[in-house]
């Protein structure tokens, strides 16, 4: 039987390799100079995982008909798939210089480049295959996926709603552009795109767990919560899907089925290293034993940071008086806690004897952000930088002293400090315990937030200031010191706005003794989760269970605005702190608004936060050790109106006027700790 051409193909297009490979030999044996015969059957010996054969056969196919550009193309390509990156290339440049418009060989050169790094180069080339035929949707996707790639999720969504435009809107185009509306925090439209993946494919863990995480963003936690549960149940061995489940129930302060949560992630995927670091903020919120703290930092630096540790020269110039180098690592230089603290010490370092660069790993820069950068020398986007490029860049920026905002806080960057690519490293300000990592030179606190006791429960250095470690900004448009509320009201409110991660079991059961020792009063609490009816109701439930009406407690959402935020504090009488882990922008808030703080004193610096700020504006009578002291404390001054009015009539000027507000102060006291890391650098050099 006679075999012919179109026959072969057919085989091919169904996938029928074996009897293809039967066919071909036969149909060569009778036509050796058939060029398409063995482009083909080289073809089809790559399906077959035969590349060296495959190899050879496109080779006598170029070798019959040296112009015919798909087998240059199909030679790069099995190159490529053989590892053989610089001999695919050179065929792929080949197959342009014979025909610059071939959208192929444009498309498999570009592949090409995206799977070496050379990304920039890969998006040229996507461009001048869709320049050649906009209706190359395979150059789309891949052109729209390798933005997303690069952190440029304007152009990723812009190439997905081209798609659509187009016709060409499938599972995979709805998937990527709800994911590039996630990108840039279009929560609410990337939710629509994600329901409508999950409808498609309705048993698919990944559809869900990305729904469930745009639901998380916006406060939806009980619903992100059951997606979450669905995803880990259809596919157990998820981990990322455990670590979110964690943040759901830790957002609901559900803190040991939280930390059950991030143990299976690590526990399934052991180098998972957010999961590990929210296991250690989840940590901080429930431990008082400092050595156990340490030990499970310890463990996160032995599993994710020490491997990384570079022992490189450094190039930076050995002068102890000269100009020092600052550089400040932060996600949070925006709109957030951090940015009250470390603004002013930004403002007001001296520009003559240092020079002073921000790396932010900021995704969504906002009006803040603004404000922070025109304080600074040198500003440095590294959000889409990989570790490695991020430490590089701050290496070839010389820097002489980095500095950590963030700790184990989320999005940080201490993967970055545990490749050493400055002398000097220091955590500051974003996290109230050791980050454990041997790469981190020293964390700077004070006093009374870190006795002399807490040396034991860190792998750095402490630097303890004479004065309080931090200085708050105050937000430059706050209302005004309303008159206390009480004398209107009739009776006392209490008010806490501190993470719901912060309130556990103890915490309810503690401020539920308050609420019945102060007969009427009331609980105001704040967080983006109480957005969720069924956070709201479970919150209930726990002060229920401890016989506290629920009408005593009332429950406020995310504010739209720093006014508005701050002008719930008119309403309230006194703040309770939470505890094993204080409030720090919590209560410095509430004080600039004449709320006095009452703060339960721990053993660690994340219990003792709240005595330090307290100390500084005279309040040292609103610190206890003790339970019931803290119920009595409440109690005597909930009692004592005039001396409410006393303390909310003066404590605005009281702060503005203590070290708690003194930047200035505060940058002057850290230069000179920068200034005595820089000496002692230098000193261990010429050992």
């Amino acid at each position: 039987m006679k075999i012919e051409l179109n026959q072969l193909i057919e085989l091919y297009n169904s996938g029928k390799h074996e009897n293809l490979e039967v066919a071909c030999q036969e149909f060569l044996n009778a036509h050796r100079q058939h060029a398409y015969a063995w482009h083909l059957a080289a073809a089809n010996a790559v399906q077959l995982g035969r590349f060296e054969q495959g190899l050879e056969r496109v080779q006598m196919a170029i070798k019959l008909q040296p112009q015919e550009i798909s087998f240059y193309n199909t030679l790069g390509s099995i190159y490529r798939q053989m590892g053989r990156m610089q001999e695919a290339c050179r065929c792929y440049k080949q197959a342009l210089e014979l025909d610059p418009n071939s959208v192929e060989c444009l498309y498999n050169f570009a592949n090409f480049y995206r799977d070496s790094g050379e990304f920039r180069r890969a998006v040229e080339l996507y461009q001048n295959a869709l320049n050649v035929n906009v209706q190359f949707h395979a150059a789309r996707i891949n052109l729209a996926n390798l933005y997303r790639h690069l952190c440029d999720s304007v152009s990723a969504e812009r190439e997905f709603r081209s798609l659509i435009e187009l016709g060409a809107e499938s599972v995979e185009v709805v998937f990527g552009l709800g994911q590039s509306l996630s990108d840039q925090g279009e929560y609410e439209e990337a939710e629509g795109y994600f329901r409508r993946v999950v409808q498609a494919l309705p048993e698919d863990p990944n559809a869900v767990f990305y729904l469930a995480n745009v639901l998380w963003a916006q406060g939806k936690i009980s619903e992100a919560e059951g997606y979450h549960r669905q995803s880990v149940a259809r596919m157990p061995k998820f981990h990322q899907a455990w670590n979110n489940l964690g943040n759901d129930l830790r957002d609901q302060g559900e803190q040991q089925q939280a930390l059950a949560c991030y143990r299976k992630a690590i526990e399934l995927h052991p180098s998972y290293m957010q999961a590990h670091s929210n296991l250690l903020f989840e940590l901080n919120c429930m431990l008082t034993d400092g050595a156990v703290l340490l030990e499970e930092h310890h463990r996160w630096d032995e599993m994710h940071a020490k491997p990384l540790l570079q022992q490189l020269k450094f190039d930076n110039e050995r002068s102890a008086g000269r100009r020092l180098r600052i550089g400040y690592v932060s996600s949070d230089f925006c709109n957030h806690s951090v940015a009250y603290f470390i603004e002013g010490v930004l403002k007001h370092h001296d520009a003559e004897k240092f020079e002073i660069s921000c790396y932010s790993n900021l995704l969504k820069p906002d009006d803040r952000t603004a404000v922070i950068r025109s304080f600074v020398h040198n500003w440095r986007e590294i959000g889409h930088l990989s570790d490695d490029a991020a430490a590089q860049l701050i290496r070839s920026d010389q820097i002489d002293i980095l500095v950590d905002l963030s700790g184990h806080t989320a999005n940080h960057r201490l993967l970055v400090f545990a490749r050493k690519p400055a002398p000097v490293q220091v955590t500051y300000l974003g996290y109230p315990a050791t980050t454990g990592m041997q790469a981190m030179d020293y964390r700077i606190t004070d006093l009374i937030a870190d006795p002399a006791c807490s040396d034991a429960f860190h792998s750095e250095i402490l630097i303890r200031l004479d004065r309080c470690f931090i200085a708050f900004t105050p937000y430059g448009h706050a209302p005004d010191v309303s008159a206390l509320p009480v004398d209107e009201a009739g009776f006392i409110r209490f008010v806490s706005f501190n993470h719901m991660a912060k309130i556990g079991p103890d915490v309810v059961k503690l401020w539920s003794r308050v609420l019945h020792a102060v007969p009427d009063s009331r609980l105001m609490v704040k967080h983006f989760s109480f957005k969720d009816e069924g956070v709201r109701d479970h919150l209930l439930k726990l002060f229920a269970d401890q016989g506290i009406a629920s009408e005593r407690i009332e429950i406020f959402t995310w504010a739209h605005s720093c006014e508005e935020h701050l002008g719930y504090y008119r309403q309230a009488d006194i703040a309770l702190d939470s505890f094993p882990y204080n409030g720090t922008t919590t209560t410095c808030e509430a004080l600039w608004m004449g709320v006095p703080v009452v703060t339960l004193e721990g053993r660690l610096h994340a219990g003792r936060v709240g005595s330090t700020l307290m100390s500084r504006v005279g309040l040292e009578r609103l610190i206890t050790a003790d339970e019931d002291a803290y119920i009595n404390i409440v109690g005597d001054l909930a009692t004592d109106l005039a001396r409410l009015r006393a303390i909310r009539a003066t404590l605005r000027e009281r702060m503005a006027e203590s070290e708690l507000c003194d930047s200035a102060g505060l940058t002057a006291v850290l230069e000179g700790e920068y200034r005595e890391m820089w000496r002692r650098w230098l000193e261990s050099e010429k050992k």
